[in-house]
């Protein structure tokens, strides 16, 4: 992987972005209830499932199988889901319940941030899908029930503040691990002094750039409206750092 291959997720998300937003304006125009929707969503994030899990069984190039928008689409689509099930009111029960899946989610998520690596066969047949519900449910969670023990831990600064660099320290981290080398300074803590000028470069990245563009959002109307309900922006941030955990440790097993 070169420096710049970090942004493959980026092409993703552009793709996403040119195609989903027309279909659902479609779907809509044409008074397709919600409920079709939120079923035809979860039948087609389980077909691209399936399909990752098919072609993972004919052997297909884990690179393939990694950056491919067709395996990886599952993803913003579960968010799309998410969405479309957090428009409901629910019931004190289904409360309940869906605190209880956010408290499932959490420990799923611990476990594979501790246990997967970029080349486990269970990522690529179905973890990848359990990855995105699991962040789904809770982040779905957290916005419903901000007061909650999870929305509270999420709360806290630390990993709100993170969760604000959060994306910029994606991007400029694998630039710095594959660039820059600082051992002959610190020696064996060279990894660990690399993380930390990844967090300055990320920070300043989104003080001086980020968010003099984040800023503009307020000017329209729906992100002014919006920002006073739901779960605190806070809240979403604090979520937002902890499933980034997720990602396998493709850096260390590919630059060992």
């Amino acid at each position: 992987m070169d420096s710049t291959s970090i942004i493959w997720s980026l092409s993703i998300e552009e793709q996403f972005y040119l195609l989903w937003p027309p279909l659902l304006l479609l779907a809509l125009s044409a008074r397709i209830r919600r409920s079709h929707l939120k079923i035809a969503l979860t039948l087609i994030v389980l077909g691209i499932a399936l399909h990752r899990g098919v072609l993972w069984a004919q052997g297909a190039d884990l690179n393939r199988m990694y950056y491919g928008t067709d395996t990886r689409v599952d993803a913003p689509l579960m968010g799309c889901l998410m969405a479309l099930l957090s428009a409901s009111q629910l019931k004190s029960r289904t409360k309940a319940l869906l605190n209880i899946g956010a408290l499932a989610s959490v420990g799923c998520l611990v476990w594979l941030i501790v246990s997967s690596t970029f080349t486990d066969s269970f990522l690529y047949r179905e973890g990848y899908t359990i990855v995105a519900v699991a962040a789904g449910v809770l982040i779905w969670s957290v916005a419903d029930s901000p007061e909650s023990i999870i929305g509270r831990a999420l709360s806290w600064y630390p990993l709100r503040w993170f969760g604000l660099i959060s994306y910029g320290l994606y991007l400029w981290h694998w630039l710095l691990l594959r660039n820059v080398s600082l051992y002959g300074i610190v020696g064996d803590w060279d990894t660990w002094a690399k993380f930390a000028s990844a967090v300055l470069v990320a920070a300043a990245s989104y003080y001086l750039i980020e968010r003099r563009f984040t800023n503009l959002k307020t000017r329209f109307g729906y992100a002014r409206r919006t920002s006073m309900k739901g779960s605190s922006p806070t809240v979403k941030e604090g979520s937002l750092v902890f499933t980034v955990g997720l990602l396998p440790r493709e850096m260390s097993d590919q630059s060992s």
